[in-house]
């Protein structure tokens, strides 16, 4: 009789978790790295089809982000909405060697149904992230592979992990935008698209008039409120292909692709009616609410620090001219 193992061998585990392992911090877009890590550990559960989906809590919608298959496996995935549900709700892990006769599956009206199927929870700090999910079309999950795929979970949940913490030190905590930080990359790179494709790109910085007297006559809360209030109000008026950041108090910046400076003026000019109408109607105690905007386009030979610079003073005209109107640099 041999002495070799049915499973795995030590080597083999060893070189599949430092491939994972690489693929879960690596510096990748997220899609990417998920697949790499399920690329990396199918060979440990042979007929098995692996994926990962997320979970979005605003939409409440699932998405496969990542999935790979070994040819034994067969079409058998899906669990979205029998599986992958029920581990959400609970919490916890879903496991069956017999799915057909198991209430939380739900069967695929065009595939029969698995041997085995299973979904472990993914987490992202503290927050449920989504589900990795298993199934097999001919044979059952040993409680070994079991043991296997826990860990590939926890794998994908440190790569989850290091997206969402990617993710908050670009992002502005109150109001969910770009913060400073985020804005001055992406002006950079899109500066650095602008000059090699010779493309127009244009600058609007924007500062709510008024402002400190929100806080002051009906609290920080309310200003809070205000702020986020003002970014989704942008975020109608723009569109997907434009940056949104909040730059720091009551100041905004949006960096506006394949616009120039005519294109750029009719923009500014339609946030700020936007914003003016919007704002009137949050406008209390007494304080008349407006924005004032300033904007101005790539040239050739700009830095940021010098695209900045004027997009500043645009506002700076726009406020001594008697704010709530839009100057041009």
């Amino acid at each position: 009789m041999s002495d070799t193992p049915a499973g795995p061998s030590g080597h083999h585990l060893v070189a599949a978790f430092r491939d994972m392992a690489r693929a879960a911090f690596s510096e990748k877009p997220l899609t990417e790295s998920l697949q790499a890590v399920l690329d990396s550990f199918v060979p440990l559960l042979p007929g098995t089809r692996l994926a990962v989906t997320l979970y979005d809590p605003v939409t409440d919608r699932l998405t496969v982000s990542a999935a790979h298959s070994d040819p034994g496996a067969g079409a058998c995935l899906q669990l979205e909405e029998g599986f992958t549900r029920w581990v959400l709700d609970h919490g916890r892990m879903a496991f069956s060697n017999t799915p057909a006769t198991d209430d939380r599956f739900v069967r695929s009206p065009t595939a029969p149904p698995p041997a085995a199927a299973a979904a472990f929870p993914l987490h992202a700090g503290d927050r449920l992230a989504g589900t990795l999910d298993l199934c097999r079309a001919s044979s059952p999950l040993e409680e070994g592979e079991l043991e296997l795929a826990e860990a590939l979970a926890a794998m994908v949940s440190a790569a989850l992990q290091r997206q969402r913490l990617q993710a908050l030190a670009h992002q502005d905590t109150l109001t969910g935008i770009g913060n400073r930080r985020s804005f001055n990359l992406t002006l950079a790179s899109e500066m650095s698209r602008a000059t090699r494709y010779m493309r127009p790109l244009s600058l609007v910085v924007y500062d709510i008039d008024s402002f400190k007297l929100v806080n002051d006559t009906s609290g920080h809360p309310a200003g809070d409120a205000l702020l986020r209030g003002v970014t989704a109000k942008t975020r109608s008026l723009t569109r997907r292909t434009d940056h949104i950041f909040r730059t720091g108090g009551d100041e905004f910046a949006i960096v506006l692709t394949e616009t120039g400076p005519e294109g750029a003026a009719v923009f500014g000019e339609r946030a700020r009616a936007g914003l003016e109408e919007w704002l009137r109607n949050e406008s209390g105690n007494g304080v008349v609410l407006s924005a004032s905007f300033g904007i101005t386009s790539f040239r050739s030979g700009d830095t940021a620090e010098t695209l900045i610079q004027r997009a500043d003073e645009a506002l700076l005209e726009a406020k001594r001219a008697g704010k709530n109107r839009v100057a041009v640099k």
